[in-house]
Order: structure tokens, then C-alpha cells, then sequence
């Protein structure tokens, strides 16, 4: 009787412990949503994998080019579709001109030209991107950005002494690319920095005048080519950008 009564409890203990290891997954599978990591796993899951749709609303600055906004659309397998606007600062031109004339790269007439031609002008840039590994990580981008400004300039632009007003059109096609870190600073607070290169493939500058004389035309034909060389001499170059924004 006592060696019965000693299996029987050495197999009600196994019992029990059998039970309970097959009740532990079942508790722990009720605990975590579907898809999700296992409890005990220190990692925690991405806010967007790459099955998901994500919306960057940021502000941006690309050095010396642009300050202004951007629209990034995530997509699924990280492939960004992004939209940037702005306008180029005076102070952006003014360093830029005084940077190069201390480099030597410009003289003093390329940088007044350079002020002329580029201040108060409007950016607009579209483009793709690949983040492979998501947020935080790289970024590859590439784009293509438009650039123009009409403005209002005196005659002594072109030599000329007289009270006439010229108008300045300008209007520049380049490509961007950029390497870029994307990191998330706080929940839905996200940082992008960026190195790139800008370089412009066409560009168009005009100068017009109202009933212009034969000696106008004849200035304003030299100053609008004197204006193209310097554009086309010039429009590339490093860029160092910046955005803060957030993701819905």
C-alpha cells in the first residue's frame, strides 16, 4: 500500500508539471497581439515596418541653396516619394559669394552677379529615395529641382545711366542626389541630415527693357550672355541638408 500510494503521488506531481508546461505558451500566446515579437524578447518592433505607409511632414534646409518645406511618402519596402519647396535666402547668397571670393573661386562681379540672379528666388525639387533598412538608417535619393526668379533690376545693371527698368528672369533645371541619416529624435519627432551634390544640366537667363534703342539691345545681349557664363560656371556643388518634421 505504501509503495502504491508513493507512485501515485510521484505521478500526480508529474502530472502537474506537465500541465503547466503546456499551459505557459498558451498564456503567453494570449499576451501578444498577433505578429508581434515574443515577450521575452528585448527588441522592440519598428513604429513602420516595410508593409506600411508613413508621411514625413519637415522642415528643411540644404546649404547654400534653400530653406523651406518637404513632403515624404514612405512606401511599402521603405521607397520614398518626396516633394520640397522653398526659396533662396539673401543671407545664403551673400555667404556663398563672400566664401568664394575669399577661395578665389569668384571674383567680385560673379558674386554681385550671383546675388543678382539667385536672392529671393523659388525652389521646387521632386524626387525618389530608398531607406533598405528603414528608420533609423540611410537613405539613397535622387532628384530633380527647378529653380527661377523674375525680378526687377536698374539700368546700371547693363551699363547704361538712364531711369529705364530691366526685367530678370532666371530659370535653372538640375539634378540632386543625396546620401542621408534618418533617425527618429522622439516618438513621431523625426531627423534627417544629408550630403549631396547639386548640379544644374540647363539654365536660362533674359534680360528685356521696354522699347529698347539699338544701343539697349546691344547691352543687353553682352549682359545676358556675361549672366549665362556665370550661371553655367557655377550652378554645382556640394550640398549640406537638414529636416525636422514629424511622421503620421
Amino acid at each position: 500500500m505504501t509503495s502504491a500510494c508513493f507512485f501515485g503521488r510521484r505521478l500526480a506531481v508529474a502530472a502537474s508539471a506537465l500541465a503547466i508546461s503546456l499551459a505557459v505558451p498558451v498564456v503567453a500566446s494570449a499576451q501578444t497581439p498577433d505578429g508581434a515579437h515574443d515577450l521575452s524578447s528585448p527588441i522592440r518592433p519598428c513604429a513602420h515596418d516595410s508593409a506600411e505607409f508613413a508621411l514625413d511632414a519637415t522642415l528643411v534646409t540644404a546649404l547654400p541653396i534653400v530653406v523651406g518645406g518637404a513632403l515624404a511618402l514612405e512606401v511599402p519596402e521603405h521607397v520614398v516619394v518626396r516633394v520640397s519647396a522653398g526659396a533662396v535666402p539673401n543671407a545664403y547668397v551673400d555667404a556663398v559669394g563672400d566664401i568664394g571670393t575669399d577661395l578665389g573661386a569668384w571674383n567680385v562681379g560673379d558674386a554681385n552677379d550671383a546675388t543678382t540672379l539667385l536672392a529671393g528666388a523659388t525652389f521646387l525639387e521632386f524626387g525618389l529615395g530608398i531607406r533598405p533598412a528603414g528608420t533609423p538608417g540611410i537613405e539613397l535619393y535622387v532628384g530633380y529641382a527647378m529653380l527661377w526668379s523674375h525680378r526687377l533690376a536698374g539700368m546700371g545693371l547693363i551699363g547704361g545711366s538712364g531711369e529705364g527698368v530691366l526685367g530678370l528672369d532666371l530659370n535653372i533645371d538640375a539634378v540632386h542626389a543625396e546620401i542621408a541619416w534618418q533617425t527618429e529624435l522622439l516618438d513621431h519627432v523625426y531627423f534627417r541630415l544629408a550630403l549631396g551634390w547639386a548640379h544644374a544640366f540647363a539654365h536660362r537667363v533674359s534680360l528685356s527693357t521696354a522699347a529698347p534703342d539699338e544701343a539697349t539691345r546691344a547691352s543687353l545681349a553682352r549682359a545676358q550672355a556675361s549672366l549665362s557664363e556665370t550661371v553655367g560656371r557655377s550652378a554645382f556643388g556640394p550640398t549640406l541638408g537638414a529636416a525636422l518634421g514629424v511622421r503620421y
